[in-house]
């Protein structure tokens, strides 16, 4: 999913519309996946053998064994690079990998990614990482400490939503806005800008692998 300058402009036109009005530093970020998929060419593969066997059940009463070898060593190394290559189809990786590890992998991909961008070292620890992570098409939020006790878990449900179904209809430019609108409502009363805070972060969406 590429966002368009039109786009861009928007999102980075809301956050810092939120971070002048309210104390909260905000990470719009989008990757490209966050599991692990080693596995699904091997599921792939696997199933392709399976229809090799069928193959060759129908095969052997009218090929020759010696044919019959050939052919089935053939369609294996056929479907072996055939398999490496339906493996990079997102739908199939999303297919081949259950929920669960999903949710998890998305949650431990945007705890790696708040850690490594050192977003944790803002003066008021009010960090806010709104990620999208599109091969599994989920996201998730990080926040830092202070903020973190901000939200209750109804809002922070609400928040996720709204960036998860945006992804899904294929608008990220406006699951990031419409999540950094319920942000301001939450943070307007609880946390309204401190004169003379600077600004901690870059204002920027980050685009990673």
């Amino acid at each position: 999913m590429k966002l368009t300058e039109d786009q861009e402009k928007q999102i980075l036109a809301k956050l810092k519309e939120v971070e002048s009005l309210v104390d909260v530093e905000l990470i719009p970020m989008i990757v490209k996946r966050s599991s692990v998929v080693r596995h699904v060419p091997v599921l792939i593969f696997l199933v392709l053998l399976f229809l090799i066997f069928l193959i060759d059940l129908k095969s052997r009463f009218w090929l020759p064994w010696y044919f019959e070898v050939v052919l089935m060593v053939a369609l294996i190394v056929g479907f072996f690079f055939l398999s490496l290559s339906l493996a990079k189809i997102p739908f199939l990786q999303r297919f081949l990998t259950s929920d669960a590890d999903e949710e998890i992998q998305v949650q431990n991909r945007a705890e790696l990614e708040f850690f490594r961008g050192k977003f944790h070292r803002t003066e008021k620890r009010d960090a806010i990482l709104l990620m999208l992570s599109l091969m599994e098409q989920r996201a998730f939020i990080y926040s830092d400490e202070n903020v973190k006790a901000l939200f209750s878990d109804d809002e922070k449900a609400k928040i996720k939503e709204v960036l998860s179904q945006g992804l899904k209809k294929g608008a990220a430019h406006l699951a990031f806005i419409d999540a950094m609108e319920l942000i301001l409502s939450v943070l307007k009363t609880k946390a309204p800008k401190t004169q003379g805070k600077g600004n901690e972060m870059p204002d920027k969406i980050y685009i990673k692998d």
